[in-house]
């Protein structure tokens, strides 16, 4: 019989959230000041309008997050679900390793058959894209994993430990 696991929820980090929205403030700020002494106005205003607009999304969802209190990981005896826009889950029995070859993402290597019929059921862009994620990162799909409540490596290793013996 297979040893079941606690399901482990992962938050982004208020912290780590709350640094990216103050750095995304003093650039902007930066940009404001550019346009204030009148150089580069067209620097300024793509500064402004896109570290301005970073601070304003991420400032949602640090909202939202505390709200809600819904986190961005469920990890389960089966499957992981990322909670993250529409959401998606990943059944364990479809994945032969998940990686992490930087601290940002933790890529999924899912089985032969699984990965070709992932591949035939995305769109033509889909198709595209996949096949460049794969050719840079080695794996068609990841999971975000910087900003979390959890170091990547350390989570990499749970998602691991939730796979099903071969």
């Amino acid at each position: 019989m297979k040893e079941s696991f606690e399901e482990i929820w992962v938050y982004r980090s208020i912290w780590k959230t709350t640094l990216t929205i103050l750095g995304a403030v003093v650039f902007t700020f930066g940009g404001i000041i550019m346009l204030i002494k009148g150089k580069s106005i067209v620097l300024a205003w793509l500064t402004i309008l896109f570290f301005g607009g970073s601070a304003l999304v991420t400032l949602y969802l640090l909202l939202k997050q505390l709200i809600t209190r819904r986190p961005y990981l469920i990890i389960g005896d089966q499957s992981v679900r990322v909670l993250d826009g529409k959401g998606y889950e990943v059944q364990f029995a479809d994945v032969e390793d998940f990686f992490t070859d930087n601290d940002s993402n933790i890529g999924i290597r899912y089985k032969p058959h699984v990965e070709d019929s992932k591949m035939e059921e995305a769109s033509t862009i889909g198709r595209i894209l996949r096949k460049l994620n794969k050719k840079a990162s080695g794996s068609q799909e990841s999971l975000a994993a910087s900003g979390l409540t959890i170091k990547p490596k350390v989570l990499c290793a749970i998602l691991n430990e939730r796979l099903p013996l071969q």
